[in-house]
């Protein structure tokens, strides 16, 4: 391992809160020093910073290996332009070849042939599936001794599918991280204490996710120049109702879009389930949700496991589910947004108002799947699927 505890890590930017320490628990993890192949996984929720640590961490250490090459979002990046332009990508930057890839399998053998003798770096950025990781890093025998390979994923079970045990999972930002990350969005100065009632609320708000924290920065702070305030002329109630705006017509912006990602990539029974557990189900103990959806017919462990390992729902020490506010309201949008006019023909209905329009209106669409029903002591799941 480097001497990383005696030395400052590379100047951080302000923005960069919480960072350091999480590279060096990385650092710690991936043992530069050691001599074998090191494959690991950074962790997390969408929005958690995978991509800023993978970015610094290539930064700080890609001048110590005879090649190195950071390829940014792998999903989307596949998707768009296919395998054998990223395996063309790795060879350029690695070994410094433009050589045409005709087909993957191909591009595999010439991987391990340019590789295998090199000390490398690779870093592969938003992996969502085994496909990619097959075709770009299949074996730690592709690299030669000494080398890393790192993969940012919200996908635990593909990491560990593909053999990445070394898998380090990104914590949120603590309380003190939070607020500093906040405050250099919005003021280069400190923050007056008298603030501090609306910084809470944003924190909370945001679970400490730093990518949430920056557009709710990002946007008080426009809001903030559209009419002309300094942080230090405007007053905390006008703070608040800034917020208070945000927190109300932010549903559908960008927060919700970075959940998506993780939803987009379930298939069709995943995502059925993930609805219901997010529109119904969420605070209720897992022993009776299992119930339920086998009585729909589904297998609930099997899709339970898959959706906590896509980081889109987590289950508490009490054994029941636990759903961020985020990732439930992009699950209602979706089901909204199905029919935004019309509840009938929409799949699922939660809403008191809404149910009882529909069963008054007697119109019910062929996707109805189930809705939720209310009263001062009850709350009973219908299941129309069965």
């Amino acid at each position: 391992m480097v001497g990383i505890s005696k030395q400052k890590l590379l100047p951080l930017d302000e923005n960069l809160a919480g960072v350091e320490s999480r590279i060096r628990e990385i650092l710690s993890r991936l043992q530069i020093s050691d001599p074998t192949v090191i494959m690991m996984g950074i962790c997390g929720v969408s929005g958690i910073g995978k991509t800023t640590l993978a970015q610094v961490l290539y930064d700080y250490i890609s001048q110590q290996f005879e090649g190195s090459c950071f390829i940014s979002d792998v999903r989307g990046n596949s998707a768009k332009y296919g395998f054998t332009f990223l395996q063309e990508a790795i060879l350029s930057d690695i070994a410094g070849e433009n050589t045409k890839v005709v087909n993957e399998n191909q591009g595999i053998s010439i991987l391990i042939r340019k590789l295998q003798g090199k000390r490398v770096l690779l870093i592969l950025d938003n992996v969502d599936n085994l496909e990619q990781l097959e075709y770009l890093a299949g074996e730690c025998n592709w690299f030669g001794l000494g080398s890393r390979i790192v993969i940012t994923s919200t996908c635990r079970d593909v990491l560990a599918t593909h053999g990445v045990e070394n898998i380090y999972d990104v914590p949120k930002l603590n309380y003190y991280e939070a607020i500093q990350l906040l405050s250099s969005q919005v003021t280069e100065g400190p923050v007056p204490d008298y603030y501090y009632v609306v910084w809470k609320r944003a924190i909370h708000y945001s679970n400490g996710l730093p990518l949430v924290l920056k557009y709710i920065g990002s946007d008080l702070l426009e809001k903030m120049k559209a009419v002309d305030f300094s942080l230090s002329e405007i007053s905390v109630e006008e703070l608040e109702i800034v917020l208070e705006k945000y927190e109300g017509v932010y549903e559908g912006g960008k927060i919700q879009s970075i959940h998506k990602v993780s939803y987009d990539s379930l298939n069709e029974c995943e995502k059925r389930i993930f609805l219901d557990i997010a529109c119904f189900f969420t605070g209720e103990p897992v022993s009776y949700v299992e119930e339920i959806l086998s009585a729909c017919g589904f297998e609930p462990k099997y899709y339970i496991t898959r959706l906590i390992d896509r980081s889109l729902l987590s289950i508490t020490p009490t054994g029941s589910f636990m759903i961020h506010d985020h990732i439930k309201d992009m699950a209602m949008k979706i089901v909204q947004q199905e029919s935004p006019l019309h509840p009938g023909k929409r799949s699922r209905l939660w809403c008191p108002q809404d149910v009882l329009q529909v069963l008054n209106e007697n119109e019910v669409s062929t996707i109805f799947t189930g809705f939720m029903v209310l009263n001062e002591n009850d709350v009973m799941f219908v299941c129309t699927s069965m």
